[in-house]
């Protein structure tokens, strides 16, 4: 795992550097009947190397790794947590994105969406995964990452606000 914050990313920007727009039309499949060529949220474009996809605020996803798959999360509007665990014995994180701030998935990273949050957000996979996604049904895994994305919320919550919650 890998996160790349945007404000590191400013100082390094070449300012005579010139964007280049991926445009060879044999890079990607034709658009699908659900509208790739819209670019909609949840819609996809998917090569044989390479997925790209948007998924906005209420996003439902369970908790899972990839076999083979590389991902980048890429904030592009408001903010992300996710919980992360780099391997089985690896302890839960969870890992707050803002605005255009990036997280590098690599295969086997056990991870999970919060799904509450306001954002919108750009997933590359490389290559993409449609088929090595494994969903994990281990309750006490699916417990712990939720608990520790709820804990980040309240953290985050308290630092908004400036109110703790009442003691129990």
């Amino acid at each position: 795992m890998h996160i790349i914050r945007y404000r590191d990313l400013t100082r390094a920007i070449d300012p005579k550097r010139r964007l280049l727009k991926l445009s060879d039309p044999n890079l990607w499949k034709a658009a699908s009947a659900e509208g790739t060529a819209d670019w909609k949220p949840g819609h996809e474009i998917r090569s044989e190397a390479l997925g790209i996809s948007l998924f906005t605020t209420g996003t439902d996803e369970k908790l899972h790794y990839h076999e083979r798959t590389w991902e980048i999360y890429q904030v592009l509007k408001g903010s992300l947590r996710v919980a992360v665990k780099p391997f089985r014995r690896a302890p839960w994180e969870s890992v707050q994105l803002g605005i255009h701030d990036m997280i590098i998935l690599t295969p086997g990273t056990l991870h999970l969406v919060d799904s509450t949050c306001k954002h919108t957000t750009q997933v590359i996979q490389a290559p993409p995964a449609l088929t090595d996604q494994v969903v994990v049904t281990q309750q006490e895994e699916i417990d712990a990452a939720k608990a520790i994305l709820a804990k980040s919320a309240e953290r985050t919550k308290i630092a908004l606000t400036g109110a703790r919650p009442p003691r129990t």
